[in-house]
């Protein structure tokens, strides 16, 4: 037998532990986790809960609360089953959740539950019956203090099933760097698949960069909002979440490498690149004040460098950030990038919407610029016709019309220069 010699052996050992160094330095890191089991089978609400980082809390987000909202639990009355698979009863794995309140007229109805726990199930005021105790909502559960010192680049991930009813019987992911005095909206999850027996959501993974103000601090809260209001529409399961981390050296910020945003002659232009492993579509992301983005675009092709131009910018600062749905059906977000433009001569209209008998719009524009909003149906009826002046700068408004039928509706901004036109459609 061939002996070997000493040094060869240490040169041999060196090479092995700068190898297991290298693989630990560049895999991610999990330093704060939460899963939510805490072995309760149904109706423990969540600001009773302790979990191994300490207590999480519930309270008001904003919005309009009845007198008797949707409550957060912590049970198994929703259980996570895994990414991918079918949401069930009790099992053995909790999750956070959205259930109704005991005191709900559709507690009796809907829930054999008395004390509302149902799993992800929600009251959004069945057959109308909520005059004296309404569930509207709008609660936010969140987590205790987290010490990111020393953690730079983190990224937020957890499991996920949400349904509702558009953006008004909805979940929103926010954080606060202050320990809960100040929220701010991170994203809102997409509503995730219903295609099991029963209407049952099917498990959904995220992932999002945090931005850079999330480091080194011992005051980030993570917190889950949940909205409806009391139309008595809507559609299970309202939202569950289980497994959340926080991780460093994760494998997102290859799927978005060298994400950069340019102006070049007025228009902005996004380019990034993908060396990782994952593929899917890529759906380009802007803000007009960095909380509440909506899909410019979509890509689907298999590449390594990817480059959009957005022709139609804001004149002021624009945010923009890529989410990738891979074929497995998860989610990954980027960190937000801004540009500040100016000097643009555009009438811009973004983000039509229709909800509750309203139509809301974003107008940006350079100069002051009155227009006239008209909206036909398929047939040609016009259904609005009003007449506003946008001021300098970015404008929201909201006009009040008559109940839309189901269907496609033609909305045509007219100005001196300018005739806009879009279809919305009303589901």
């Amino acid at each position: 037998m061939k002996k070997v010699k000493t040094y060869e052996k240490v040169i041999s050992a060196l090479f092995c532990l700068i190898l297991l160094l290298f693989l630990n330095s560049s895999a991610q890191t999990v330093f704060w986790s939460e899963n939510f089991n805490n072995g309760c089978t149904e109706g423990c609400f969540a600001n009773t809960y302790v979990g191994p980082n300490g207590a999480w809390s519930v309270n008001n987000a904003g919005g309009p609360n009845g007198a008797a909202p949707n409550q957060w639990f912590v049970s198994c009355a929703e259980n996570n089953t895994g990414v991918g698979n079918c949401s069930t009863g009790c099992g053995s794995n909790a999750t956070l959740h959205v259930g109704a309140n005991p005191n709900s007229f559709c507690t009796c109805v809907y829930c054999t539950a008395l004390n509302g726990d149902c799993g992800a199930a929600y009251d959004a005021c069945g057959f109308g019956f909520c005059t004296s105790n309404s569930p509207a909502t709008s609660r936010r559960a969140f987590s205790p203090n987290i010490n990111t010192i020393g953690q730079t680049g983190i990224t937020l991930s957890f499991v996920y099933i949400e349904n509702g009813e558009g953006s008004v019987d909805n979940a929103t992911v926010q954080y606060s760097t202050d320990g809960g005095s100040t929220w701010v909206n991170l994203t809102d999850p997409a509503k995730t698949p219903t295609t099991c027996t029963g209407g049952q959501g099917r498990w959904t993974a995220l992932s999002i960069a945090l931005p850079a103000a999330c480091e080194n601090i011992t005051t980030l809260r993570i917190g889950f909002v949940w909205n409806n209001n009391t139309n008595n529409v809507g559609a299970e399961p309202s939202f569950a979440v289980d497994d959340v981390e926080l991780s460093t050296g994760s494998s997102l910020p290859t799927l978005f490498a060298n994400f950069a945003v340019k102006n070049e002659q007025g228009k902005n232009v996004l380019s990034w690149q993908n060396q990782g492993t994952k593929y899917g579509t890529y759906y380009i992301e802007r803000s007009h004040d960095g909380e509440n983005f909506y899909t410019l675009a979509t890509i689907e092709k298999e590449s390594i460098a990817y480059t959009y131009i957005d022709e139609n910018c804001w004149n002021g600062k624009n945010f923009y950030r890529l989410h990738l749905q891979d074929k497995d059906g998860n989610y990954y977000y980027s960190r937000t990038e801004d540009i500040d433009v100016q000097g643009l001569s555009r009438f811009e209209v973004n983000a039509i919407n229709y909800q509750e008998q309203n139509i809301s719009y974003f107008i940006n524009t350079a100069d002051v610029m009155p227009y006239t909003l008209k909206i036909y149906d398929m047939t040609g009826k016009m259904m609005l016709n009003v007449q506003n002046q946008a001021q300098l700068g970015k404008n929201y408004y909201t006009h009040q019309l008559l109940k839309l039928s189901k269907g496609i509706y033609r909305v045509v901004f007219i100005t001196k220069k300018f005739t806009l036109t879009e279809n919305i459609l009303v589901p």
